[in-house]
């Protein structure tokens, strides 16, 4: 990001930050548990 300020002095300021942005997706992790007492058929 780039950034420019101009006082009321008529000061001009510039200001520049790199910014980090990640592009790869969270990756997801699941476990499924039975929760309860198992029913047979």
């Amino acid at each position: 990001m780039r950034a420019e300020v101009t006082d009321p002095a008529g000061r001009v300021v510039h200001a520049t930050r790199e910014v980090a942005v990640d592009t790869t997706p969270p990756e997801v992790r699941a476990r499924v548990r039975a929760l309860g007492p198992r029913t047979t058929r």
